[in-house]
């Protein structure tokens, strides 16, 4: 795992098809979750579980952003990453994101589709802050016949979040800067 001791870079980013988000960014909501069947024993203690799988991740990225007079404004650099953002959902169908942050890499999820951008909510001391939901974009895979085990089991991996680990470990080891 990157350490945000030693590449804070990495972690106040978000890279969205290779474009790095403008000022800092937080995430929340993007916990790794297990899908259950619970099934309560009829007239008895206990009960069965059965696994069903991870759901698809609803998180949110909350973006902070100043106008800084000796580094810049990140206001000059947002409306382009919302129109990037926007542009995602207004095809038919909507096209995943792919979208890289060490968190989020860390929890498999390497695309997404924009569910909402929020407005901007300025902070009276010159910032502001944008709160954008996202949906994870990793469609069912149909399981082999006769097969229980999970594609990790397997040894598949998604080429998406492989590309978004490449990309991130490629910037760690060449020091840039995002």
């Amino acid at each position: 795992m990157i350490d945000p001791s030693n590449n804070a870079d990495a972690w106040n980013r978000l890279i969205v098809n290779g474009v790095a988000s403008p000022g800092t960014v937080r995430l929340s909501g993007h916990k790794k979750e297990i899908g259950w069947d619970i099934k309560d024993a009829s007239g008895q203690d206990g009960g069965t579980t059965t696994r069903k799988g991870e759901p698809v991740k609803q998180f949110s990225a909350t973006f902070t952003l100043l106008d800084d007079p000796f580094v810049g404004s990140d206001f000059a650099d947002w409306d382009a990453f919302q129109a990037m953002l926007e542009l995602s959902v207004v095809t038919d169908p909507p096209t995943a994101l792919d979208i890289v942050h060490p968190d989020l890499q860390r929890n498999g999820v390497g695309a997404a589709s924009v569910k909402s951008i929020g407005e901007m909510a300025l902070d009276g001391l010159g910032g502001a802050t944008i709160v954008v939901e996202f949906l994870e974009y990793r469609p069912a895979k149909k399981k082999p016949p006769g097969s229980s085990q999970s594609p990790k089991a397997t040894g598949d991996s998604d080429p998406r979040v492989d590309a978004a680990e490449k990309e991130l470990d490629d910037v760690i080891e060449d020091g840039a800067s995002l």
